[in-house]
């Protein structure tokens, strides 16, 4: 089976592949930690980069992936 990328709950404790619209529940999403790691290696610019500008946003990306990883 594969995970869908996000999934939202209402305050019953139900789940849904889609918002739940109703004026009693309230929809909090939540997102599958893959999916966001695959999107942000994908915005990394030049694998290997350390300096200027580029060195530093992938410094960043890096530095949140790693923050992820270890949620």
């Amino acid at each position: 089976m594969i995970a869908p990328d996000k999934i939202y709950t209402n305050n019953r404790g139900g789940y849904a592949k889609i918002p739940i619209f109703s004026q009693a529940d309230a929809n909090i999403e939540y997102i599958r930690k893959d999916a966001l790691i695959e999107w942000l290696d994908g915005k990394m610019t030049i694998e290997g980069a350390t300096e200027g500008f580029v060195g530093g946003y992938d410094f960043a990306l890096k530095d949140v992936i790693n923050h992820i990883n270890s949620m």
